[in-house]
């Protein structure tokens, strides 16, 4: 299976940090996000492992010698996210029922009167301690947690901002940081990354050089995928932009360049199109997926995956509406537009457990991909970590495709296998794609693979082999 609808992020990577999280991460309204933000608290009283706490653990499990990113125009990246993060002393927390049941303890005022089930309150305090550690860690419970997804491609961030506002980690710290993910994962994460074309119109960078110019956010986009084992861009419109149209010249200008670029390299977009975000916060129709279309008319070779499939879990017009743009673009567009199901209620509970509203929904989606012929659009994704918030996080993948299949597909095999991974290898442009651009990118992924002497990964798949080892010294990561 491919994941192709995850973050991999702690509260450092907020802007505002841990003083963000609360609006941000909540799970939803009222006592339990009293609960969250209550156990997010205790979990970083401690301390939060800093990216630099991170690089050093991760340099020791893979033997590297390097203690710092040697990269251009740190200092700058640094000053404007408000200096690299202290490193204060951080020891690795249990995550066990004992911890959690003495955590409770501690907090039992805020708890005990709420009447919340024990199962409810540990998947809480479960999520908050993982966002409150080492970003490896997500990744380690998601090996743990899914072992048949073979492959997670997840943005290094949440991706929800304050406006004007950095990261406390910058781009740069957490692209080099995503190479050595990918290599302890040994393949099996291979991140997306995130572009804030609002961070770019407040610099004023010159728009025909942002991709040589290590201020820009452009220009690390182009370094992860050459060098960090990068398979593609995340954007947010959600944050504060539209995909096109945007009022802001300097938003627009700065898309159009990843635009241009994204369709020059054949690197692929996700993007955030559901109605809400971070939690149940609305996000006024910025990432709606009409505003697509005119992307996707000026830039032919632009593969768009929209993420969480606009709104298909929210009931009356406003999902309808996201949902049937959705099925339109990727029926206009074939091969070029695809939408995963990330957080969906589906893989949420058991088939039998599901509304009535939500198997209506589900039975919708199959007859529309139905007759614009469209199962070749829709990818597997499960929203990681956010579902860590709910009891039944460890069905996800076999709770999803059952009620695909069952209630969407109609026991179609072939569109099962399609949107369990081979729908989201093509998106990538990592199913062996005959065409040049194709041929530049795949080459840049199995050159990081020959670089750090990386097995093939399972999920590796079509004509075009890994180069033999001999060979290795003279392979040339084209752009």
């Amino acid at each position: 299976m491919v994941d192709v609808g995850g973050y991999l992020f702690n509260v450092e990577d907020l802007p505002g940090g841990l003083g963000a999280a609360p609006d941000l991460l909540s799970p939803t309204r009222g006592r339990l996000a009293e609960i969250a933000t209550t156990f997010l608290d205790h979990c970083a009283r401690p301390g939060v492992p800093s990216d630099r706490w991170e690089r050093r653990a991760l340099n020791r499990v893979l033997s590297l010698d390097i203690e710092h990113v040697e990269e251009p125009h740190l200092d700058a990246w640094d000053r404007e996210s408000g200096g690299e993060v202290p490193d204060p002393e951080w020891t690795p927390p249990r995550v066990s029922r004992w911890d959690f049941d003495r955590v409770l303890r501690r907090t039992g005022e805020c708890c005990a009167a709420r009447r919340v089930d024990d199962e409810t309150l540990y998947a809480l305090y479960r999520w908050a301690r993982l966002l409150t550690s080492p970003r490896y860690r997500l990744v380690e419970d998601l090996v743990k947690r899914h072992p048949e997804v073979q492959l997670f491609t997840p943005a290094l961030d949440r991706g929800v901002g304050v406006p004007g506002r950095a990261p406390r980690v910058s781009l740069p710290r957490r692209v080099e940081l995503a190479g050595k993910w990918t290599r302890w994962s040994r393949g099996r994460v291979h991140p997306l990354v995130p572009f804030d074309p609002c961070r770019e119109a407040r610099l004023g960078l010159d728009a025909g050089l942002r991709e040589e110019d290590p201020r820009s956010a452009l220009f690390w986009v182009a370094r992860a995928l050459e060098r960090h084992g990068c398979v593609g861009v995340s954007l947010h419109p959600s944050s504060g932009f539209r995909a096109s149209e945007d009022p802001d010249p300097g938003v627009r200008e700065a898309l159009h360049a990843l635009y241009a670029y994204c369709d020059g390299e054949d690197v692929p977009i996700r993007a955030h199109a559901a109605p809400r975000s971070g939690g149940r916060r609305r996000v006024e129709g910025r990432a709606h997926p009409r505003w697509w279309r005119a992307v996707l008319e000026e830039y032919p070779g632009l593969r768009l995956c929209l993420g969480g499939y606009g709104g298909l879990d929210l009931p009356g017009e406003v999902g309808v509406s996201w949902a049937a743009t959705t099925t339109e673009l990727i029926e206009s567009y074939p091969g070029r537009v695809f939408a995963d199901l990330a957080h969906s209620r589906a893989g949420l509970a058991p088939l039998e457990e599901l509304g009535q509203a939500q198997r209506h929904a589900l039975r919708h989606l199959g007859w529309d991909l139905a007759e614009a012929r469209a199962f070749d659009g829709v990818l597997y994704g499960s929203g990681y970590p956010s579902i860590l918030r709910q009891r039944a996080v460890d069905d996800y993948p076999s709770n999803l495709l059952r009620a695909y299949r069952e209630l969407v597909t109609g026991e179609d095999a072939r569109c099962s296998r399609a949107f369990a991974g081979e729908n989201a290898l093509r998106w990538l442009g990592l199913e062996g794609s005959a065409t040049p651009a194709a041929r530049r990118l795949f080459d840049a992924t199995s050159g990081f693979y020959l670089r750090h002497d990386l097995p093939r990964p399972p999920w590796w798949s079509g004509p075009f082999p890994l180069p033999p080892r001999s060979r290795r010294e003279t392979l040339v990561v084209s752009r």
